[in-house]
């Protein structure tokens, strides 16, 4: 999988996992148990959200994230 569709894939499934929850951070790992992502894409991809301001990652090395109001958006958006 190549870096930016391992990060679309990401940004849509935190997006999904935070819409239906009351928690804004989600775990790495339910993100690639839900997305088959292994886990080196995953770190390329996660750093490249965070150098895009989509994503905010916790507990270095990210072990979590959270989207940013810029994450919201981008997530949110229809694709065109």
């Amino acid at each position: 999988m190549d870096l930016l569709k391992a990060a679309a894939t990401i940004l849509a499934e935190v997006y999904r996992l935070a819409r239906g929850s009351t928690k804004r951070t989600i775990g790495v790992q339910s993100v690639l148990d839900a997305t088959g992502i292994d886990a080196v894409a995953a770190e390329a991809a996660i750093d490249l959200l965070v150098r895009q301001n989509l994503v905010i990652a916790t507990n270095t090395p990210a072990h979590s994230v959270r989207l940013t109001k810029a994450g919201w958006q981008m997530a949110r958006a229809e694709p065109g």
